[in-house]
């Protein structure tokens, strides 16, 4: 999930990762959903294309989320 609204929140329980900024960044962390910040799609690109590299790895929901370099 790639989102930052209101209309995200409900999907962010169910998603294998979570992109998020803005509101659901807010949402995510109050409910210790886990997920990691983005300013473009770039960032996110960047981060599948590290999944792509090393394994496929979607954002466990146990772990804490952690701000995209």
């Amino acid at each position: 999930l790639i989102g930052d609204g209101k209309s995200d929140y409900c999907l962010a329980h169910h998603a294998d990762a979570v992109f998020a900024k803005k509101n659901l960044a807010n949402y995510c962390h109050g409910k210790k959903i886990a997920f990691k910040d983005f300013d473009t799609f770039a960032d996110v690109l960047k981060e599948i294309h590290n999944w792509q590299r090393t394994s496929p790895q979607p954002i466990n929901t146990a772990q804490q989320h952690d701000k995209l370099d």
